[in-house]
């Protein structure tokens, strides 16, 4: 299994990339991870949610999390079992969560998340009432880092 370390740059391509990303919380020696809609932006990863929840429980007893954002490239297909293989680029994040308490911060979290995910397609801000009715955490990242499964040949 070949791999090669990714650059920040490199790593954080594969983070404003990324689909959907996996956030694990830890409290009382219990992991727990959730898939999650994410955006990276400006150095901070940002999560839309419910208001209630584990992980937003977990995050209020111990804020440090780890986040993970991975896609596949390819699959390789051998006669022998032990050649069968994924080619693909991941990034693993250590940080610290926080809940976002201001109402304009969220809405500025709130809009990049739906970019993300709209594109171009033009939507309405969310009212004040509904902003209210939504949790938005963000991650501050201590570290990153990113690698991928690669051809021997790209190594």
């Amino acid at each position: 299994m070949p791999a090669k370390w990714l650059s920040k740059e490199q790593s954080e391509k594969v983070l404003e990339n990324g689909f959907y990303g996996r956030m694990a919380t830890s409290v009382d020696d219990r992991p727990y991870i959730t898939p999650v809609n994410y955006a990276y932006h400006q150095g901070k990863i940002f999560i839309h949610c419910n208001v209630r929840g584990r992980k937003l429980d977990n995050i209020a007893k111990n804020p440090q999390v780890c986040f993970e954002v991975s896609e596949t490239h390819k699959l390789v297909k051998d006669k022998k079992p032990c050649g069968f293989g994924v080619r693909f680029s991941s990034v693993l994040v250590f940080g610290r969560a926080r809940l976002v308490e201001e109402l304009d911060q969220k809405m500025e979290a709130t809009m990049v998340i739906v970019k993300k995910y709209a594109g171009d397609f033009i939507c309405d801000p969310i009212p004040q009432k509904q902003l209210k009715s939504i949790a938005i955490i963000e991650i501050t990242i201590d570290e990153l880092t990113g690698k991928q499964n690669v051809d021997p040949q790209d190594l």
